[in-house]
């Protein structure tokens, strides 16, 4: 199983949007399993992440959270578990 964290998501020029979308296919093809988008409720902001992250199917779930306590604690429910539980110090 794989995941996938993106999380303080500022909004990208629309050429990005490629880069992002051929990203997703290489994980997708290559196991991702769920990923947790973290980000303050913005219609533009889901609205670019929708167009590049494809919505949940079968073999893939993706959610949005406001905060990444909530995400975090989805994926512990799924079995992961990480040392680091804040975005900001995931260096």
């Amino acid at each position: 199983m794989s995941i996938w964290i993106t999380g303080n998501w500022q909004l990208g020029a629309p050429d990005i949007e490629p880069v992002v979308k051929d990203l997703v296919s290489w994980c997708l093809k290559n196991g991702l399993r769920y990923t947790a988008q973290v980000y303050c409720p913005s219609m533009i902001k889901q609205y670019q992440l929708n167009r590049m992250i494809i919505d949940s199917t079968p073999e893939f779930e993706k959610r949005i959270y406001p905060n990444q306590q909530d995400a975090f604690a989805w994926l512990t429910s799924l079995g992961f578990s990480s040392n680091c539980q804040s975005l900001l110090n995931a260096s």
